[in-house]
């Protein structure tokens, strides 16, 4: 083991590009991680500064890896998971990456796209509120249908994903940068907190250079 680790250090000691890659990629994953990361504080936290004297039900933070719930603990709960005032900080970081919402962009009414986003953010993100915008031109009779179609959808889907917050707002106007834009300011979501399937159009495009990030599939 020692030689490996001492090997893997000659490596990135001998290319400055090798350490620049690294500590790239050791930046991104602590980022994806950094829940993962804040719960374990929680615990050391808890473990090395734990109040014997404390008998009363606390709040706690129960993680089941997809949501974060917080309830009353019991008497006899895990002591290690409750929030106490060491560890405040860090279960309100955890808090506030959970209730972060992302915005996924509907074009059609189509229930695999719906569900693939569903996963996608299930899988890949930390948060566990997901909303998805259907912008359109104009209110024609066919518009507004499509509308309501997405909103049951996302309201059935909302059923079968207890575990996510899923939510639906429709807009009025072009689907382009300026929207985009415009939604990030009121809603008070960055660009890259959004995403849409892969683009198939010119304005599409534009949107992700904006900043929307892309799935496949």
């Amino acid at each position: 083991m020692l030689l490996v680790f001492t090997g893997f250090l000659a490596n990135l000691l001998g290319s400055p590009q090798t350490i620049m890659y690294f500590v790239s990629y050791f930046i991104f994953t602590l980022v994806l991680e950094r829940v993962f990361l804040l719960r374990v504080l929680v615990v050391i936290a808890n473990l090395l500064f734990k109040d014997k004297s404390h008998h009363q039900p606390a709040e706690q933070v129960l993680v089941d890896g997809d949501a974060l719930s917080v309830t009353k603990a019991a008497q006899g709960s895990p002591a290690l998971e409750q929030e106490t005032t060491k560890v405040s900080a860090s279960v309100r970081n955890i808090k506030a990456i959970k209730n972060a919402p992302l915005i996924f962009f509907i074009k059609r009414t189509d229930l695999v796209t719906l569900n693939k986003a569903i996963l996608y953010v299930r899988a890949n993100e930390s948060t566990h509120i997901l909303r998805f915008v259907h912008v359109y031109p104009e209110q024609t009779v066919e518009a507004l249908e499509t509308v309501e179609q997405l909103k049951g959808m996302i309201a059935m889907y909302d059923r079968v994903y207890p575990k996510l917050q899923l939510d639906f707002y429709s807009i009025v106007g072009e689907f382009d940068p300026v929207t985009v834009e415009w939604i990030s300011q009121t809603y008070g979501i960055s660009t890259n907190s959004m995403f849409l399937k892969q683009p198939s159009t010119v304005i599409m495009h534009k949107v992700s250079a904006h900043g929307v990030r892309v799935i496949t599939g």
